[in-house]
């Protein structure tokens, strides 16, 4: 296998790069509607917790990226 194809978008480092930077796969839309709807009953330290415990395979940045992307949505 030549380098380059290591390094491309579809290559074998890339894919391990972007699972290790993002978790397994679970789409991101789904957290934010999970977000979403727990961010008024819980709060936002509240609403990681339950996110962390709902999806405990996801990366947590992710799951901080999607409660600040549900709060940017709540205006």
């Amino acid at each position: 296998m030549r380098i380059d194809e290591l390094l491309n978008e579809e290559g074998f480092l890339s894919t391990a790069w972007n699972t290790l930077m993002h978790g397994t796969g679970d789409d991101m839309e789904l957290y934010i509607k999970a977000a979403d709807k727990l961010l008024p009953r819980y709060g936002t330290q509240g609403t990681l917790k339950q996110l962390k415990k709902k999806f405990p395979k996801a990366a947590p940045i992710d799951l901080n990226r999607a409660v600040k992307q549900a709060l940017s949505k709540r205006g």
